[in-house]
């Protein structure tokens, strides 16, 4: 049996036990990790949450967000934004199923400040709306929707 298939048969082996018996743990996933790069289930060093996707990034592509108030003239800025895709996995349970979801989320960010100029009752004033610029995006874990089956 070659060194390939022998991973690929654990692996099922430690999956089939984890869908009949018990929740994965840190530890019985970590049993999914495969000793040579791009074979078997999972690459080397690589996790169901992998945060350090190279799929989960900030787009290069800005896009246009207008920023606006009652009665003030609208300011446009170039916001990024994060794009990618992050791993998530299902495993069917009696009762319950056991599910993790992730999505590309920011990691780290600034405020700004954009001032619109508004005018009120014939008078201008100034009014300060925050807007979120995202530095960088990283995989993040979120609520899934459990559903009964």
């Amino acid at each position: 049996m070659t060194h390939c298939k022998r991973l690929f048969k654990v692996a099922i082996v430690t999956l089939h036990y984890m869908l009949l018996f018990s929740l994965p743990t840190p530890e019985s996933l970590s049993m999914l990790k495969t000793e040579e790069p791009n074979t078997g289930i999972l690459g080397k060093n690589e996790w169901l949450t992998d945060k350090n996707s190279k799929n989960c990034m900030v787009h290069g592509t800005k896009y246009q967000q207008v920023i606006s108030e009652r009665d003030c003239k609208a300011v446009t800025i170039d916001v990024p934004f994060c794009y990618g895709q992050c791993n998530s996995f299902f495993i069917p349970r009696y009762g319950e199923d056991f599910n993790s979801c992730n999505t590309c989320m920011p990691k780290k960010w600034n405020e700004t400040k954009v001032q619109l100029n508004c005018k009120t009752d014939g008078e201008w004033r100034v009014v300060i709306k925050k807007v979120l610029l995202i530095g960088s995006c990283e995989c993040q874990e979120v609520h899934c929707d459990k559903k009964k089956r």
